[in-house]
């Protein structure tokens, strides 16, 4: 056979290879779109950021006009949702968002700090999965969990900047 033809051969068998054979689960680099990632973050039923491959799912509560008889609860809510679909650059920067705050060295369940306060009903809870490995973290308000919450926060953000949410 002639070299064309076991060029041709070897580009195919390439191609056949799975991504996630060829990724080894590492974060993407520039130019390579991340594969098999998911974000998943709630908080008290109020807000949540869903993360799927190059899809975004950003949910949000306010506070409705006038009088409130319960501000706990969620009748006193107005709620709002947004798809977006994630350009390249947006899915390179949950890649990266992963690996700065280190999510899969995150503990599966942070303590409660004070059980008596209202905080403590405001769960919380992180999922994030890359390749293989999956992570799990949940805390409440009165939580000591700086890293969760940090990235947690930077998420929301990001999520609200995507889908142009007013502060």
């Amino acid at each position: 056979m002639n070299a064309r033809i076991w060029l041709g051969i070897g580009l195919l068998l390439l191609a056949a290879v799975p991504a996630k054979a060829a990724g080894r689960g590492r974060a993407a680099t520039a130019g390579q779109q991340p594969a098999g990632v998911s974000v998943h973050f709630s908080s008290a039923g109020l807000t949540a950021v869903d993360v799927e491959g190059a899809t975004l799912h950003y949910v949000w509560h306010t506070l409705k006009e006038g009088p409130i008889s319960h501000v706990q609860s969620l009748q006193a809510y107005d709620r709002h949702e947004a798809r977006r679909s994630l350009s390249p650059s947006q899915q390179q920067w949950v890649a990266r968002w992963i690996e700065k705050h280190r999510v899969f060295r995150f503990r599966p369940k942070y303590p409660s700090g004070d059980a008596g306060s209202y905080g403590a009903a405001f769960a919380s809870q992180l999922k994030v999965r890359r390749g293989g490995r999956t992570r799990t973290a949940a805390w409440d308000g009165t939580s000591r969990a700086p890293g969760p919450n940090k990235a947690a926060g930077e998420l929301v953000e990001w999520a609200r900047t995507i889908v142009g949410q007013p502060q």
